[in-house]
């Protein structure tokens, strides 16, 4: 793809706004949010280049929320404009909180893209899964809404009882536990008693340490510091890691999976309708491990277990093909392929607007079929 100078001559014309930044600065230089996506509309409506292909050649990129769009204080006066346009979504393929229902639409063509990640530098060494000294890993609430609950609250199960090189540490957003933390903790209290160590549960960011023999059992984790603590050391402990569980959590998206796939830590994926960011340019299916949810919620012990069958050479393969993909999900990496892989979602989504709102041609009909 080239960028051109002039736009009689572009095929593809990007649109430069960012509905959720705009939202979540509010004021600013003497506008308001809602002015701004007024500003933007009327730009569009007054653009010659929209209105001939009707918004199909134009796309956007939004790291909000699935329904932004939908959401009236999101876009308002913009959103009819953005709805007949191409959108890359962190998460574009679910409807209201689930991901069993049809595909919400906040754009007339949407596509996934991955989440950037932070918890790892781009410079860390990645060994391979003959160094790793952890089985497998997962840190994170076991208390969300909708498409993870159940899936979560069955990781309980592998708080109370997991082989010595399994790392489970489940984590809380505040000092007020759900169900499913309540459970963890009253595993974690009969398990240390029966050890005669010290009871002391929730931790914060500063006591987590990198050595994992000190690993908190359950600690504070913070949505808003992805930089410091907990999500440094997650990051850590991804690169020691040859596993690393991967559950739905509200929905099934989320940047636990490209936060495992710049560790080289083989994502083992609870959630049986994740597609990933790219897709179909990269191919999942050659590295990460889906586990069938409904097997999962059965008996997570036997499922994880599972894992240790799977022969070496084929982890090898995995790990190599992760590697293989790297560049094209992971904005940080050397020579990224992540905007070539979103501007070929764009072509692709173009092609298929293009063509369903082109005139249809009609067959003429007899009683006895087509002429």
């Amino acid at each position: 793809a080239w960028r051109v100078a002039h736009p009689k001559q572009a095929a593809l014309f990007y649109i430069p706004v960012w509905e959720y930044t705009s939202l979540s600065i509010g004021s600013c230089n003497s506008t308001t949010h809602a002015e701004r996506m007024v500003r933007a509309a009327l730009a569009l409506r007054r653009s010659p280049h929209y209105e001939a292909s009707a918004g199909a050649d134009h796309f956007w990129s939004s790291t909000g929320h699935f329904l932004s769009i939908l959401h009236p204080n999101r876009t308002a006066a913009l959103a009819p404009f953005l709805r007949r346009s191409i959108g890359g979504y962190w998460k574009s393929f679910c409807a209201g909180f689930t991901c069993t229902s049809a595909p919400n639409r906040p754009g007339a063509c949407v596509f996934e893209i991955p989440y950037p990640t932070n918890a790892v530098p781009p410079s860390a060494e990645i060994a391979p899964p003959a160094r790793r000294n952890v089985f497998l890993f997962f840190s994170g609430t076991l208390d969300v809404c909708c498409t993870g609950r159940q899936t979560r609250c069955k990781i309980v199960e592998l708080v109370r009882n997991h082989a010595p090189d399994m790392l489970i540490s489940p984590s809380t957003r505040s000092s007020k536990l759900g169900r499913c933390s309540l459970r963890a903790v009253e595993s974690l209290n009969s398990t240390h008693a029966k050890a005669r160590r010290p009871q002391s549960w929730l931790t914060t960011a500063g006591n987590i340490d990198s050595d994992l023999a000190s690993v908190p059992q359950l600690h504070f984790a913070s949505n808003t510091d992805l930089t410091g603590g907990p999500y440094r050391w997650l990051g850590r402990v991804m690169l020691k890691s040859k596993f690393c569980l991967i559950p739905a959590g509200d929905t099934c998206t989320t940047s636990r999976l490209y936060t495992a796939i710049a560790a080289g830590c083989i994502p083992v994926v609870l959630c049986d309708f994740l597609v990933g960011g790219f897709e179909p340019q990269v191919n999942y299916s050659s590295f990460w491990v889906k586990i069938p949810t409904a097997a999962f919620h059965r008996d997570p012990i036997r499922a994880v277990e599972n894992l240790r069958h799977i022969p070496d050479a084929e982890v090898t393969q995995k790990f190599q093909a992760m590697l293989d993909i790297r560049a094209d999900v992971l904005y940080s990496s050397r020579a990224s392929r992540t905007g070539t892989n979103f501007l070929l979602g764009v072509q692709q989504c173009r092609k298929e607007l293009l063509a369903s709102r082109a005139p249809k041609t009609h067959a003429k009909w007899s009683r006895s079929g087509t002429i």
